[in-house]
């Protein structure tokens, strides 16, 4: 008897009998058809850091044109061609539990973190913006330059703190109702406020374990806060990923996404799976990507005993709702814009160091964005390479009462991959240890095994680009025909 099987969706936290489940995976990310092997690095064609990023951005000016800052723990660079140019202002003190916050005002572009005060550019080196605050969260919304848990000479530490520039103007920080600039707390609940973030011209700040929604009311208020119920908030900024009408983010027990209503739960699949794997004392160093072209959400986090090293990944695809898996160790990522290729910039010097990205990637269209991090060797390297490697294991296949002969599987490819490999696991009874099978070399777009059992798990294993939305499995009852 042939079973087809469509594919469902990584969910190591539900029912292993589930139809289509994929318990386990390695680099294997979803789309809207079913899963494809996640995207290999490519070298952009930048010069290295001179150090470790603590964070980059890309701020785009008014006429759309855009400016990439990298800020290590003592110095801001700008990339110039291919190379990075020193803009800071002075020696900096950002780091791991200090990261820089960057921010577009118009045709200024801002930098902050707790340990330096806001600094500005409108073209050139950055200054420090007179008056203004430290802040470890900032954003830019409605006409106003948003800074929070700041510290500054007139409230010091103040962690529940928020400021906002006067109106239009980023340079002015005097509290006065003409200006409506003005600084207030917030103090319902506990705790330093993590992260600002625009929600279209609202603003929400973020706790630990709370969130405020802020909406500009005018003079003398200016912006009045509301406690969003429920015991939701996160811990970073850079955790919260904001997709232009909802953010997401990752809390303490679960993840969620927002859109001005309730954070709604989506990590039922691998909550319990991700926290586990997570390290708990550096959650704090979490970070989010978007990947707008393929509706995407990258989580990059340090996992269990990694002593905070961005060394896990998990992606969201907000358009299929499932989840998977791309680990890789990372500085930080980036939402990286293509400025399209000349021959005088095509990061290669012969066809054989041709970056590995597809001709149909984005990589090569002008000022296209494209998710990218920053690796362990201080280089921008953008997700559209070809995939080097991928696996998925299924779940579990067969019957309590009965066994069941395996003696094919056959995936639904819409990519086929370079090469392809199944191994069979077994068990005679539901829930005691898997043993392993022989593994099998695909030979014709089939893997043909023979194992009698009551129940089957596949492992599938693939070098190259491949996509897959399903699976077809030769398994029959015992004594049928």
């Amino acid at each position: 008897m042939k079973q087809k099987i469509k594919l469902g969706e990584f969910a190591p936290d539900l029912d292993p009998t589930t139809p289509g489940i994929i318990t386990d995976c390695t680099n294997f990310v979803p789309t809207l058809k079913g899963y494809k092997g996640g995207a290999a690095g490519s070298d952009v064609g930048l010069d290295a850091l001179a150090s470790a990023a603590v964070n980059a951005a890309v701020l785009l000016k008014l006429d759309a044109s855009n400016r990439l800052f990298a800020g290590t723990a003592t110095k801001i660079y700008e990339k110039s061609g291919s190379a990075w140019t020193d803009v800071s202002s002075t020696t900096y003190s950002a780091s791991s539990v200090q990261l820089w916050r960057f921010s577009q005002f118009g045709n200024t572009s801002l930098a902050v973190n707790k340990g330096d005060y806001l600094q500005y550019s409108n073209s050139g080196a950055f200054a420090a913006v007179t008056g203004a605050p430290k802040a470890g969260a900032m954003c830019t919304v409605a006409g106003f330059v948003m800074v929070a848990n700041t510290n500054e000479a007139t409230y010091g530490n103040s962690e529940d703190r928020w400021w906002c520039s006067g109106y239009n103007d980023y340079t002015d920080w005097t509290p006065a109702v003409a200006t409506q600039c003005t600084t207030g707390r917030l103090i319902d609940t506990p705790g330093p406020i993590r992260g600002v973030r625009a929600l279209g011209s609202d603003v929400v700040a973020y706790k630990d374990r709370s969130m405020y929604y802020g909406r500009y009311v005018g003079t003398p208020v200016v912006w009045q806060w509301e406690l969003i119920p429920g015991k939701i908030g996160c811990q970073s900024q850079d955790c919260i990923v904001d997709i232009g009408t909802a953010h997401y983010f990752i809390g303490f027990e679960d993840i969620y996404v927002y859109d001005g209503t309730r954070p709604v739960p989506i990590g039922t699949p691998l909550r319990e799976w991700f926290f586990t794997d997570l390290d708990a004392g550096y959650s704090f160093l979490i970070r989010g990507m978007h990947d707008r072209a393929n509706g995407l959400v990258y989580w990059f986090y340090p996992r269990s005993g990694s002593v905070g090293v961005l060394n896990g990944c998990i992606v969201y695809n907000y358009k299929s709702n499932k989840w998977g898996v791309a680990h890789r160790t990372i500085e930080c990522p980036i939402e990286y814009i293509v400025s399209g290729l000349t021959w005088n910039t095509i990061p290669a010097a012969t066809w054989n160091a041709w970056p590995t990205s597809t001709w149909d990637s984005p990589y090569w269209v002008a000022q296209t964005e494209t998710a990218a991090y920053i690796g362990t060797d201080h280089k921008i390297y953008s997700l559209t390479g070809a995939s080097a490697s991928s696996d998925f294991t299924t779940g579990s296949y067969g019957d309590d009462s009965t066994f069941t002969l395996l003696s094919q599987a056959r995936l639904r490819y819409l990519a086929v991959p370079t090469t392809g490999t199944m191994v069979n696991y077994y068990q005679n009874e539901h829930g005691d240890t898997w043993t392993t099978g022989a593994t099998t070399t695909e030979s014709n777009g089939r893997f043909d095994v023979l194992r009698s059992a009551r129940w089957h798990k596949m492992k599938f294993s693939f070098t190259g680009d491949i996509e897959t939305s399903g699976i077809n499995l030769d398994l029959i009852a015992e004594g049928d025909e």
